[in-house]
């Protein structure tokens, strides 16, 4: 990766495959507008290829622009300058293909396990016999074919975290980074 995060962030990335990128970053700029009108740059001329199967670590102290760059990937706001690409398109708009886990899991109290696990098939209007297959295949992956009708508050932390997972593996089609810190 070539460029700067604020705070000196780096990103690493391993297991890169034979193919073309599935994300890039070319010579992207994000500033945010104070509340006293000023510019605050937080990431700068960020050059950065990711591989189909690569994993990827972005280390760096909070507010350096780890965040900035998985929201740009997603599509929640675009860079100031430069380009984000996804499979070679410029993205624009929500990506929906990707998605993130941050450090809360975002579990809803009142579905089990396997509720929340389904809820993201349910939005994309899956039949329910097609959702609660995945959903069995998806929980016995990570484990948690014995706990699909426990309530979040029932479970571990570790197992939260497993089914806020499964959850993110049924909202997106290919593209699943986590954000811890």
């Amino acid at each position: 990766m070539t460029g700067r995060l604020i705070g000196a962030a780096e990103a690493v990335a391993s297991g890169a495959s034979t193919g073309g990128p599935i994300a890039q970053f070319k010579n992207v700029s994000k500033s945010f507008r104070r509340g006293d009108g000023r510019d605050l740059p937080v990431v700068t001329g960020i050059n950065l290829d990711i591989a189909k199967g690569a994993i990827v670590t972005i280390l760096g102290p909070s507010g350096c622009g780890k965040s900035t760059l998985l929201n740009m990937l997603a599509g929640i706001f675009p860079p100031t300058t430069g380009e984000v690409l996804y499979h070679g398109r410029n993205q624009a708009g929500l990506n929906h293909q990707t998605g993130y886990m941050t450090q809360n899991d975002h579990l809803l109290p009142w579905r089990t396990v396997a509720g929340n696990v389904r809820a993201p098939l349910e939005i994309r209007n899956f039949s329910k016999r097609d959702a609660n297959d995945r959903v069995g295949a998806l929980l016995k992956t990570v484990g948690l074919a014995d706990f699909g009708s426990s309530y979040p508050t029932q479970v571990s932390g570790g197992m939260r975290k497993r089914a806020a997972l499964d959850h993110l593996a049924d909202a997106t089609d290919s593209f699943v980074v986590e954000r811890n810190g």
